[in-house]
């Protein structure tokens, strides 16, 4: 298993910190019968604010430049935009039972689970219900992808739906409603699509498709998503999916565990987009060497109480956009880079519920790298030793951008902000004294303190901006769509934080 390390633990004035230490190692859809293009709709979803939002489909444009040009030669995330052509359509339901011929032809004649081998070019639409049947004596894993590759030939997974279930025959409305659940995955090569077709947010009943691990008492235990040591995957995209971790264990010496996991083959153009990622031991999504990564309207949640805690680790991982996610509860660090380059996060909120879950680093960047915006965030009620955007050490990243950020309500040692800071918000954060105000020891010509609680109802989960505030730094599309799916500056101000004022 590969190592994150953010430090040992010290206690400070009643609080967990961290210590300075900041290493992240290496180691361990169409319709019909047959075939049929899958086709996504970019129209929004109608969700609004916290666990349950709209956060619109739109490829990132080029547009501000930051740091140096990496030369990227289309869109981060755009290959994932172009519709999928199936020459062939297999139904497949729970196993366990035989359903007529079997051949996955008809629901009648369904596939009694996954195969172990999947064909490309075949969309194989899965009725709900359980389709884990492991343990298994000879491996973790209850799919291996490893499929050879054929050209530009895709395999889909991808939940059948009222709407788009393929045959009518044997067809029941039942097979359409609930998740199809399914055990860990490994990914070696690529081409792959696993879609659920619905769901947003934190709510793990509302995705098509839940991925998880299940045998959760055993040394190491089996990662929902890994892209093992052999991987040459590219053209990886998961959407509307559940990912489920084994929780939090009192043991700290049990072995780390991450969601989704890439060992240091990495994968290219990978695409995690409205899923809900959650309840692991370690981290949450942790990718290696990696290239063109698309991270957008995903909640994560609760990376937990290992020493190495993170939600989101990228080590030596260059073109990626991570936009309008909900991140909820890290014991360590919400975010880590290490070694990045062109990178955009944006649109985000990062938030803590939980009182006794305090963290070393909101956002934390270690060894060189070149191009990295943080920009339109929103920190909510963080709690720990840094709640803010801290190089290790300071001046390491080339191009680094912190712009149009709001931190409220944040009890913490300080927001250390690095890089080019300019047009940040600030509302009630304090010293975990809770009298000394860190609003006032921000060194930025362009900051704002707000005079009053700025959000609509931060106690009910509602960041949205009760009104408007100065106006920041205009940014280049698809920057200028907000978490709620509101377009930003149309009444003349580019509001600070993940939510731009609508009235």
């Amino acid at each position: 298993m590969g190592s994150i390390r953010v430090g040992r633990s010290c206690r400070n004035g009643g609080g967990w910190y961290r210590s300075v230490a900041a290493t992240l190692v290496a180691a361990l859809f169409g319709c019909g019968d047959g075939g049929g293009t899958q086709t996504r709709s970019d129209a929004p979803l109608g969700f609004e604010y916290a666990y349950d939002y709209d956060a619109n489909l739109y490829v990132d444009e080029p547009g501000t430049p930051i740091g140096e040009d990496p030369g990227e030669p289309e869109p981060v995330g755009a290959w994932d935009e172009v519709p999928r052509a199936y020459s062939r359509t297999l139904h497949v339901r729970p196993p366990g039972a035989t359903y007529g011929a079997g051949d996955g032809s008809t629901w009648a004649d369904a596939l009694s689970g996954l195969p172990g081998t999947l064909e490309r070019g075949t969309r194989y639409l899965l009725a709900a219900g359980d389709y884990y049947d492991g343990p298994w004596p000879d491996r973790f894993f209850q799919l291996e992808f490893e499929t050879p590759e054929d050209g530009d030939r895709f395999v889909g997974i991808l939940k059948a739906t009222a709407d788009d279930h393929g045959s009518e025959v044997g067809w029941e409305p039942a097979f359409g409603e609930g998740r199809a659940r399914l055990g860990p995955l490994a990914v070696v090569t690529g081409r792959l699509e696993v879609d659920g077709r619905a769901g947003l947010g934190g709510d793990d009943d509302a995705h098509g498709i839940q991925i998880a691990a299940r045998e959760c008492d055993g040394e190491p235990p089996g990662m929902p998503i890994t892209f093992p040591w052999n991987c040459e995957a590219t053209d990886v995209a998961f959407r509307h999916v559940d990912v489920r971790g084994c929780g939090h264990r009192p043991d700290p010496t049990h072995s780390s565990e991450d969601a989704i996991y890439s060992y240091a083959a990495g994968v290219t153009r990978f695409a995690l987009r409205h899923a809900y990622v959650h309840d692991s031991f370690r981290g949450l999504l942790f990718l290696q060497n990696s290239r063109d990564v698309l991270v957008e309207a995903t909640t994560f949640a609760r990376a937990g109480l290992h020493h190495e805690a993170f939600t989101i680790a990228l080590r030596e991982v260059r073109d990626v956009v991570v936009r309008r996610c909900v991140l909820i509860d890290s014991y360590g660090v919400f975010v880590g880079f290490q070694g990045v380059d062109n990178v955009r996060f944006y649109g985000n909120v990062l938030r803590r519920t939980r009182a006794d879950w305090p963290i070393w680093a909101a956002i934390h960047l270690t060894e060189h790298g070149d191009g990295v915006l943080i920009a339109n965030n929103t920190f909510y009620d963080l709690q720990g030793l840094n709640t803010g955007v801290r190089e290790s050490p300071e001046g390491l990243v080339d191009g680094l951008e912190v712009v149009n950020n709001l931190w409220a309500g944040t009890r913490a040692g300080q927001i250390m902000l690095h890089g080019d800071h300019a047009y940040n918000a600030f509302w009630s954060n304090y010293r975990d004294d809770g009298t000394t105000s860190l609003d006032d020891r921000i060194e930025e010509a362009t900051k704002q303190v707000l005079p009053g609680d700025p959000f609509v109802g931060a106690a009910a989960g509602d960041l949205r901006l009760a009104g408007p505030t100065e106006s920041g730094r205009t940014l280049a599309p698809p920057a200028d769509w907000d978490l709620a799916g509101v377009r930003r500056g149309e009444d003349g101000v580019w509001d600070r934080g993940a939510y731009e004022h609508r009235e």
